[in-house]
């Protein structure tokens, strides 16, 4: 189903097989669902047109003849080269529909056409409400945290849990390390003592990586020595922040490289933080 008929509220129809009587009985609907909606000028009813039978390949809904073979065959090859677009069979014989068909009782068109139809596409808009949202919390930002301490990934937890980003931690450096050439992150909080590898090495063969170069990664220390500081900038670290951790600090961090923005996107959905 196209979006941009949508967006008029129009939804094209194309029709399969029928007698000359039924389709102007598919006509005489679709021409009531018009002056429904003319009836209340600001009705968000949809309204609906039958198509020319050479241009059924951009109609939004696809209404064919089941008691007709050729009309049949015709109808579902369109419907398999747009298995997006809604499918409603009309038949005499109780119908049994396919997964994501729609079926009609062939005596009850006239009755039951508009219904149907109002029907499939408040069923539409439902599933694309559910595509744009889920699209949204997709598009969340990612956060690697690398701390050995329990008690700091706990801390860090409880302030990042406060923004909707797809947070990750890591014990060591090794995993950190294996993680990024697994996963894309748009930050990085990297402890400086860390078991083995400590936080500069492994800062330092981050930036030294061109695909993860651009990644910002925040020192986190227990240490205030510019000497650290100072360390912490040789080997590329964008950020430097002692410990315990400072949640404004985090959220100034985050409003720096645009993290917060989508966050604000993302909780403004509807959609529940994962």
């Amino acid at each position: 189903m196209s979006y941009t008929m949508m967006a008029n509220n129009l939804f094209t129809v194309a029709l399969f097989g029928f007698s000359q009587i039924e389709r102007t009985l598919i006509a005489s609907v679709c021409k009531l669902s018009q002056a429904r909606a003319q009836r209340v000028a600001s009705s968000d009813q949809p309204e609906y047109q039958v198509v020319d039978p050479g241009t059924t390949a951009d109609a939004d809904i696809l209404l064919i003849d089941g008691d007709d073979p050729i009309a049949l065959h015709s109808g579902t090859s369109d419907y398999s080269r747009q298995s997006t677009t809604p499918l409603v069979m009309v038949s005499k014989a109780p119908p049994h529909p396919k997964p994501g068909e729609y079926a009609l009782l062939r005596h009850r068109l006239g009755g039951l056409l508009l219904k149907s139809l109002d029907q499939i596409v408040d069923q539409w808009i439902q599933k694309k409400d559910a595509k744009q949202e889920l699209s949204t919390v997709s598009k969340r930002k990612t956060c690697l945290v690398v701390d050995d301490s329990q008690l700091v990934r706990t801390q860090m937890e409880m302030i990042l849990d406060a923004h909707p980003l797809d947070v990750t931690f890591a014990e060591d450096a090794e995993t950190a390390l294996q993680l990024v050439k697994e996963h894309s992150f748009d930050i990085i909080f990297l402890d400086v003592m860390l078991p083995e590898m400590n936080g500069y090495k492994a800062c330092k063969l981050l930036k030294s990586d061109p695909k993860i170069s651009g990644t910002p990664v925040v020192m986190l220390t227990s240490k205030k020595s510019p000497f650290n500081k100072m360390h912490g900038a040789l080997v590329g670290c964008d950020k430097y922040l002692t410990k315990p951790v400072d949640p404004e600090r985090i959220g100034q961090v985050l409003k720096q490289y645009d993290l917060l923005q989508i966050a604000s996107i993302a909780a403004g959905s509807g959609v529940a933080p994962a």
